[in-house]
Formats: structure tokens, sequence, C-alpha cells
């Protein structure tokens, strides 16, 4: 039973300032998706304790629960143009805010969601990697070309295989359990990185994907999996969660291979400093 069936099924007993909430919260489920209890409670004129019990009321620990529930309607019942159709922002002051608030929920859920175990384990097989691939498709290869970027930085034996007009496959010819690939996706899950995985996979390649879910297409196949919270206010989904999470492995590499960092990103220093003198 989804949530607008627990409201319906209760309505008819809820005192009126409750159903007060229950109507905003049927009407306004995207904008509540997104809104603090403060928000809410001032718009509607009544108090943040009362939508906390209300959300008791339908069984969840609480309204962040129930927030979380209309988030993953929103990611898993709703297209891109549905979610454009159904957005209702009209106050346009308040996107920026909103927007910054959101991102900020994304990125303490994306920290939350991801063990040190986990994290420490996608740092090893980087290291240990005689090559690193990074593979990702529409809006996750400008983060997995970010990915393979810092890694060749740190480490000096990364390769995009994004943009190779059908040529990818050709560069995991060699490739075997020596060398590990990164797979970037959020849903829709890209075919063309779900295709990727699975030859990676079919080769002994170390896998290390970062995606939204335990379920995603791309967690069977992979050896670490990094989850990301990827919510977002309209039709895009947010990939501020995947460049922390690179961020993070970046830093972890930096530390534990100074000696090798400071001596590839010195290398590329020299080069980019000659190319730039006039």
């Amino acid at each position: 039973m989804d949530i607008f069936e627990k409201i319906k099924n209760q309505y008819s007993s809820l005192s009126e300032s409750k159903q007060l909430i229950a109507k905003y919260f049927m009407d306004e489920w995207m904008e509540v998706a997104f809104s603090t209890t403060r928000e809410i409670a001032k718009k509607l004129n009544v108090s943040e304790a009362l939508i906390i019990r209300f959300s008791a009321d339908l069984g969840y620990s609480g309204f962040k629960e129930l927030q979380n529930e209309l988030r993953n309607l929103m990611r898993t019942k709703l297209g891109r143009t549905d979610r454009i159709k159904n957005f209702k922002g009209d106050n346009t002051d308040e996107y920026a805010r909103r927007v910054f608030q959101v991102e900020t929920q994304n990125l303490a859920h994306t920290f939350e969601a991801n063990s040190e175990e986990s994290i420490e384990k996608a740092v090893t097989l980087l290291i240990q990697a005689r090559n690193i691939y990074t593979v990702g498709d529409r809006n996750a290869a400008a983060v997995a070309l970010l990915a393979c970027i810092h890694f060749n930085e740190a480490l000096g034996n990364a390769l995009p295989l994004m943009g190779m007009y059908g040529t990818s496959m050709d560069y995991l010819r060699n490739a075997d359990e020596q060398d590990c690939l990164l797979a970037v996706s959020l849903p829709d899950y890209s075919r063309y990185t779900v295709d990727m995985v699975k030859v990676a996979k079919s080769k002994g390649i170390r896998i290390i994907s970062i995606t939204d879910s335990l379920f995603s297409d791309l967690a069977p196949f992979s050896d670490v999996v990094l989850l990301v919270a990827c919510d977002s206010l309209t039709f895009n989904f947010s990939h501020v969660g995947s460049i922390a999470l690179i961020n993070t492995l970046i830093t972890h590499i930096a530390a534990r291979e100074k000696e090798e960092s400071v001596k590839n990103v010195s290398e590329i220093e020299g080069i980019t400093s000659d190319r730039l003198e006039f």
C-alpha cells in the first residue's frame, strides 16, 4: 500500500487539521518531497508536531521516512517529462535555496550510505589495478571522465571508455583481473554502461560502480557498490553525490600513494606549464 492509499483509507477518521495536511500531501506531493516540516507547517498554519503525528498515523516512523517514500516514487514512477509537468515551483526567488537544500541532503545521505570499508576496498582495487577504465553515459559521462582525469593524475594509468565511436570494447580486449573498471550510472540505467560492465565482468576485470541502489542494473556485476543519493527537484538526477564520492576516492589514493601522486602531478604540471608559455 503506497502513501496515497494510506491517506485515502484514513482520511475520514482524521481531525480537521490533519485532513488539511492530508489534502496538501495528496495535491502537492512533489513539493512535500523536498520541503521541511517547518516550511509545510508555515504554509498550512499548523504545528510541526502535528505533521510528525500525521506521519505516524500513516504508519511511518516520522516525517523523514514518509518523505523518502515520496522521493522514491519520483525516481521509480515518474518519467523525465512527467517530473517536469508535475513540478509546481512558482516562486523563482526560492529556486536557489531549495536546490541547495536538496543537494545538501544528497551529500549527507551519500555520506551515510557508504561504509569506510567499501571506500577502502574501492581505493585498494584502484591502487592495485594495472589499468583503470571509467565508463558513463549521457549525464554520467562527464562524471566518469572527471574520475578518469583525476585517477590519471594520481596514478597515471586511467583511460575513459566514452565517446569512442563504437570502439570502446576494443580497449578491453587484453584486460583481465589485474585491471579495474569504474562505472557510473543512475536511473534510467544506461544500456551502454551496463553492457560495458557485463563485458568487463566476463573478462574478470574488477568493477566499482557508483549508482543509486543495491538493486540497480550495475550492482549484480560489481565488486564494490558505492551508493549515491541523487534526488532533484525536476527532470534531472543529481550527480553532486557522485562527484563527492570521486573526490573521496582521490583523497584516499593521494594519501596512500603520496609519492606516486606527487610525481605524476608534477610531471603533468610541467607539461601544461610548457604549453602555456608564450
